[in-house]
C-alpha cells in the first residue's frame, strides 16, 4: 500500500491548481502551499518507488516478494509514478537537454496527470 498512497499524495501535488477550480479553494490552497515547498523531494521519492516498483512488477526483485503486500506495486501504479516523479523533478533533470524538453512537452498536462494518478492510486486503495 505505499506506493497507492504515494501516487495520491504525488497527485494531490500535480493536480492541485486544477481541483482548485473544481473544489473548495481554500482548503486545497493551504495544502498546496504547504506541499509545494518540497516538490523535487517528493519527485525524487515518487520516482525510486516507481521505479522499484515496476522492477518488482517485472520479477526482477527476488527478495521484496516477502514485503510485496504492503507495496502494493502493478504495472499502472508503477508507470503514473514515474511519469509523475519526472514532472516534479523536471528542474533536476535541466543537465540532460533531450530528456528536459521532453518532460516539458509533459508538463502542460501535469494537471490531468496528476488527476490520473490520484485516481490509479485510490482504485488500487480500494
Amino acid at each position: 500500500m505505499i506506493l497507492p498512497i504515494a501516487n495520491v499524495l504525488t497527485g494531490f501535488v500535480l493536480s492541485a491548481p486544477k481541483l482548485k477550480e473544481l473544489f473548495l479553494k481554500q482548503d486545497i490552497e493551504k495544502a498546496e502551499g504547504a506541499l509545494n515547498g518540497f516538490r523535487t523531494p517528493i519527485g525524487v521519492a515518487i520516482l525510486l518507488l516507481g521505479v522499484v516498483g515496476l522492477l518488482k512488477r517485472a520479477s526482477l526483485f527476488g527478495i521484496m516478494y516477502e514485503w510485496s503486500w504492503n507495496y502494493g506495486s502493478s504495472y499502472p501504479q508503477a508507470l503514473i509514478a514515474i511519469v509523475m516523479g519526472l514532472l516534479l523533478c523536471a528542474n533536476f533533470f535541466s543537465k540532460w537537454p533531450a530528456l528536459h524538453s521532453r518532460i516539458m512537452e509533459m508538463n502542460k498536462y501535469s494537471e490531468w496527470i496528476g488527476i490520473l494518478g490520484i485516481l490509479i492510486g485510490l482504485g488500487s486503495l480500494i
